[in-house]
């Protein structure tokens, strides 16, 4: 990532992500270092954090590019890993639910 300034939009989106209150401080980091990932390396759009009580974690919804269909990703710790049993309903990894290790 390119040396920037803090903005106040960044302090935003972490606070928000941290209100998310999934529970798992090292999950809601790597959801926002994926986060500026998304926003400021790759240019993807409309990228916002949603709860997901079920996985007790942060999921970033996003579109690669504009008009494309929103993509579902799952930001985790390097430590942490997900087994495909243990999505909601075992179809969340089959309808493009994608992982990004920190």
């Amino acid at each position: 990532m390119n040396s920037r300034d803090w903005t106040l939009e960044d302090s935003y989106r972490a606070t928000h992500l941290m209100h998310l209150d999934v529970g798992d401080s090292a999950q809601v980091y790597a959801a926002f270092l994926v986060y500026m990932d998304l926003t400021e390396v790759r240019k993807w759009k409309e990228v916002v954090g949603v709860s997901c009580p079920e996985l007790q974690a942060v999921l970033l919804e996003a579109r690669e590019k504009e008009g494309e269909a929103a993509q579902m990703i799952f930001p985790l710790p390097s430590h942490r890993s997900i087994k495909h049993r243990d999505s909601p309903g075992s179809e969340g990894i089959r309808h493009g639910l994608h992982t990004s290790h920190t």
